[in-house]
């Protein structure tokens, strides 16, 4: 529960500009409800696909930092380069990114 909590309290900045544009008839309880729990679900799968990701490239708890670093340079890179089909599985990550910003800056300036 304390993951949710920093994870969302991160943003909060976030949360208090984007809740400006809130209709005047919008349920704010459901909503926040809606938000708590898909930060935990997230959470949860993630830490799924890291601890999946981690023991099939060979790694273990013992030898993990506690930080975090080896998660994004060692764990993921060695993850990525043991896959079939590097430059197809770059093509749709990038492509995923870019219309992500894309639906984000469309959806932005629209008032």
């Amino acid at each position: 529960m304390g993951q949710a909590f920093f994870s969302i309290s991160v943003v909060a900045g976030v949360m208090i500009a984007y809740g400006s544009y809130l209709k005047s008839d919008s349920n704010i309880v459901s909503d926040s409800l809606i938000i708590a729990f898909s930060d935990i679900f997230v959470s949860i799968l993630s830490g799924i696909v890291l601890f999946t990701t981690m023991y099939q490239t060979g790694y273990t708890t013992e030898n993990m930092s506690a930080s975090g670093v080896a998660t994004a340079f060692i764990i993921y890179p060695s993850a990525i380069a043991s896959l079939t089909n590097v430059p197809v599985v770059n093509a749709i990550f990038g492509s995923a990114i870019g219309f992500t910003n894309n639906l984000y800056y469309s959806k932005r300036w629209k008032i």
